[in-house]
């Protein structure tokens, strides 16, 4: 169940079983000819999109987000849609151009969450998650690290604009600032209290302060982080312990 952005994804694991029951091997480039229609108007799902018509995209591939290919028994599925859609996989594998018949399996339906995303209870000291995604069982949202060993930035929907035509967002980086909920700002005679802009550490489903020491204990943070394809504003977020 991916989110409506066209960003996040679903993974689909295909496998061929010909009349006779067996299954036929993974590296068998049958598994290249499968295509998908749409179950009702039998429309091809090409991964191209109508121009200002970006909210009915659906696309299946083999590329994850990253831009790896993956497996030939492994595809992915966008959409931009939250009704629920039909897809039939099929695979001509006659040879010829004008094939009168198709091998189909049965449809599978998509249907994908717009449900909202929230940060989840904690401090920036222990850890920041975000909460709302219903394809994991704990509910709690992988977040992208942006710029973390080499991976690149952290990719999401940041549109579509006013033409209704797709936007993409990079994020180059995972920063804590200063929360406004914190201004003005309290000081005493012995310690200067500073505006602050620190790293965060982000790894799995937690993002938490690389360097805690730049702020008051008694602080707010103001951040954002990708998840599922979608930037989440993270606001008012105590510091710690």
């Amino acid at each position: 169940m991916p989110r409506a952005n066209g960003v996040d994804q679903a993974g689909l694991t295909l496998q061929l079983i010909p009349s006779g029951g067996w299954s036929v091997d993974p590296s068998d480039p049958r598994y290249s000819l499968v295509y998908y229609r749409d179950d009702i108007t039998k429309a091809l799902v090409t991964g191209l999109y109508q121009p200002g018509g970006y909210a009915g995209y659906t696309a299946v591939g083999r590329y994850a987000a990253d831009g790896t290919a993956g497996l030939p028994t492994r595809n992915w599925l966008v959409t931009t849609s939250t009704a629920v859609q039909h897809l039939d996989p099929v695979m001509n594998d006659s040879g010829t151009v004008n094939a009168t018949t198709t091998n189909q399996a049965s449809s599978f339906a998509v249907a994908a969450s717009n449900n909202p995303l929230t940060p989840a209870a904690g401090t920036a000291a222990v850890g920041i998650g975000i909460t709302g995604c219903t394809a994991s069982p704990t509910g709690t949202c992988t977040l992208a690290a942006p710029a973390a060993d080499g991976t690149g930035p952290a990719l999401y929907q940041a549109g579509p604009d006013h033409n209704g035509d797709p936007v993409t967002g990079l994020q180059l980086a995972a920063t804590a600032v200063t929360g406004r909920a914190s201004l003005p700002l309290q000081t005493d005679p012995a310690h200067a209290h500073n505006l602050s802009s620190v790293p965060l550490d982000v790894r799995a489903n937690l993002a938490h302060l690389h360097d805690a020491s730049q702020f008051w204990p008694s602080d707010t943070v103001d951040t954002a982080l990708v998840t599922a394809g979608q930037l989440v504003p993270v606001l008012s977020v105590k510091v710690g312990p």
